[in-house]
């Protein structure tokens, strides 16, 4: 491994900073936790498809530490303990980032966050069982942090067990934690929050969610909050969550949290959000949308202004594609104070808007202007996500998914095709139907003399 080095009198010796380099897993050295206790503040650690066994500690290191392929292929699994697979525990920051692995088989936690603050983006967090570790009553199994101000986003929890609380995730004694834009699955805790448990955790934000089949049996379901308060839970979606005191949302002697713009259906067999002890009435519940829930919706918690109680009309819930049908009640019907939705309009509940890309009116009949691609969503993606685009004129459009390595992969469309809006479900299989591995993945529109291509990042 090579590092420029600047060199720079001073009046009192000599200074020598070394500049950031990326260092490679395996070429360079063998196993992650080599190379991180090589790296310096600002170093890119670049990881290989492969399995890699034992454990990992950031010490301290300010690094990204990312795979290259995405973490269908490159994964991190069981230690030889049961401490975690993943530590962060010396003060790591927002330059700490860990990107696009699997973290997969830990007995004891995924990822451990004590006293610090990193990035957690983009990973597979799956299979995790905790039998026992520093965290109090065996909580966590995907994620545990303590007095930590971590950002968790764009990952997929799924089938991580806790025999105690927090099946995805168990947040402790912490204020200021950002998750946002996770999907949790199957997540399973034998006491509160199967897919997420808040204790003494304040001033979180719990945004743009997928939560949805996750068990607590206690409570909560899908997010379960003790004592601490002022919390946010904003435009996420819980489905067929279940667990007994709030199939949901738990709140346990826990006051002023405000959940607005959420969508919640199908959740049994206790209550969408049940409240036991506490303030009466001291949270803020406002413009969510309640549909299905046994044997109700809410239980001992106030319903604000803009709630409604309506089917949500998702694209296709039998294959976890949570995005709404234009004829959605949800649409542009969250809270109005929110900011906007990236198209203009009024916040819409849940954590997919409906994008009127064609401006007012039904998005079928209106003549778009412009020819335009929008983002894929969701995106990260694990099942099918959803391409829109729109052209101005009748004319021959073809659409075509690239690897990262520029080979054509999948071919969505080559037609003539009308003029208005379109929109096309892709499931990540290549063009004879074989399905793609993880990974960074380019999405291009062509119509011969305009073409335009965006980024998406399946995860498997």
């Amino acid at each position: 491994m090579k590092r420029i080095v600047l060199l720079f009198l001073v009046l009192s010796g000599m200074w020598i900073p070394v500049s950031a380099v990326s260092i490679h897993v395996p070429q360079q050295y063998t196993a992650i936790q080599d190379a991180i206790n090589a790296s310096i503040n600002g170093d890119t650690i670049s990881v290989s498809p492969g399995i890699y066994s034992g454990r990992v500690n950031f010490l301290g290191h300010r690094v990204l530490l990312t795979s290259e392929d995405g973490p269908d292929s490159t994964i991190i699994t069981t230690a030889p303990d049961s401490l975690p697979l993943i530590r962060f525990y010396t003060g790591e920051d927002s330059t700490t980032i860990l990107r696009g692995f699997t973290i997969r088989g830990g007995t004891g936690v995924a990822i451990g966050c004590l006293y610090s603050g990193p990035i957690i983006e983009s990973n597979i967090i799956e299979d995790n069982t905790n039998y026992g570790h520093y965290s109090q009553n065996f909580d966590g199994a995907g994620l545990y942090a303590s007095q930590a101000t971590c950002v968790i986003r764009n990952n997929i929890f799924r089938r991580n067990v806790s025999p105690g609380s927090g099946g995805g995730i168990a947040i402790l004694n912490s204020s200021g934690i950002v998750i946002s834009g996770n999907t949790f699955i199957s997540n399973e805790a034998v006491s509160y929050g199967g897919a997420i448990k808040l204790y003494e955790a304040s001033n979180t934000l719990i945004e743009g969610n997928v939560i949805v089949g996750n068990h607590g049996d206690e409570g909560g379901g899908g997010i379960s909050m003790t004592l601490g308060g002022h919390n946010l839970l904003i435009n996420n979606t819980f489905d067929s969550d279940t667990g007994n005191g709030g199939s949901a949302v738990a709140l346990m002697n826990t006051d002023y949290n405000l959940i607005k713009n959420n969508i919640m259906t199908s959740n049994n067999p206790d209550f969408g959000i049940k409240k036991a002890w506490g303030i009466p009435f001291s949270d803020t519940v406002i413009y969510n949308a309640f549909f299905d829930n046994a044997p109700g919706d809410v239980d001992s918690v106030f319903l604000g202004q803009g709630n409604i109680f309506a089917n949500p009309l998702f694209v296709d819930k039998a294959n976890g594609i949570y995005h709404l049908m234009s004829n959605s009640p949800c649409i542009n019907a969250g809270d109005p104070s929110s900011p906007l939705d990236p198209d203009g309009t009024r916040a819409d509940m849940g954590p997919f808007y409906f994008n009127h890309f064609v401006g007012i009116g039904d998005p079928g009949t209106a003549i778009p202007r412009e020819f335009g691609l929008e983002q894929n969503y969701p995106n990260p993606f694990n099942t099918n996500t959803i391409i829109r685009f729109v052209v101005p004129e009748k004319e021959l459009v073809s659409l075509n998914v690239f690897d990262i390595e520029g080979r054509l992969v999948a071919k969505l469309l080559d037609d003539l095709v009308d003029p208005g809006y379109h929109e096309i479900i892709w499931g990540g299989m290549d063009h004879k139907g074989n399905p793609l591995s993880s990974g960074v993945y380019f999405y291009d529109l062509n119509t011969g003399d305009k073409n335009i291509s965006k980024k998406m990042l399946f995860l498997k």
